[in-house]
């Protein structure tokens, strides 16, 4: 039989295991299971090899997530819940340049982490044979980046704005400050290097957003 290579991350116990176990077990199990995704790929990653990288039986897996596409899923909700703090956070007590400029940053910093960079890589070499992992990317990260945009928007926009108008300015924000850092990085160049050239950047692209966003809603 063939050694696991990780021992489970606490001994097994007889009886249910408690809660807080179960939660420890699956986030061992994710992150376990996105080395493997940033490694080998999708589809070079069976969950078989994810339950002997864990140290976990296939059916502690499957109890869990249903299907390969699902684990995958749950390594893009990881990576988000790390790198992008919730809408409410980001916008409360918050005027709209600082609140946006809060989400920018948000936006750069998760762009150019290395592991934002390798998972794109992954679904852009393979969503063309695997495009329910491109539908996992738009739902779980691109459309949660453009709610915690057009959050701080609604709260500070004047009243009667479209909701139209405030979902294209959130989807543009976002494609303005994200897009050109994260192409970049996908290219393995680092252009935003220290935290000062994030910052002259953020507002750069701050700056022209409100100067547009505020000629067509009205707002100050």
């Amino acid at each position: 039989m063939k050694p696991r290579a990780n021992a489970p991350i606490h001994p097994r116990k007889s009886g249910r295991p408690s809660r807080k176990d179960a939660e420890l077990l699956s986030a061992h199990i994710v992150t376990c299971a996105a080395r493997l995704f940033m490694r080998d790929g999708y589809a070079g990653v069976a969950v078989e090899n994810v339950a002997v990288t864990a140290g976990v039986g296939k059916n502690t897996i499957y109890r869990r997530y249903a299907s390969k596409s699902d684990l995958f899923q749950a390594v893009v909700d990881h990576q988000i819940r790390k790198l992008l703090p919730p809408p409410n956070e980001l916008a409360e007590n918050s005027d709209l340049a600082t609140g946006l400029r809060r989400v920018a940053v948000s936006l750069v910093e998760a762009a150019l982490n290395p592991e934002t960079t390798a998972l794109q890589r992954l679904i852009i070499a393979e969503a063309e044979r695997f495009p329910e992992i491109s539908a996992i990317c738009l739902e779980r990260a691109y459309q949660p980046a453009i709610a915690i945009a057009r959050t701080v928007l609604e709260r500070t926009a004047p009243p009667g704005t479209a909701p139209t108008l405030m979902d294209f300015a959130a989807e543009q924000f976002v494609a303005g400050v994200a897009y050109g850092p994260h192409l970049h990085a996908l290219l393995g160049h680092r252009a935003l290097g220290s935290g000062e050239d994030l910052s002259r950047y953020v507002e750069r692209v701050l700056s022209l957003f409100l100067a547009g966003w505020q000629a067509v809603s009205g707002s100050a």
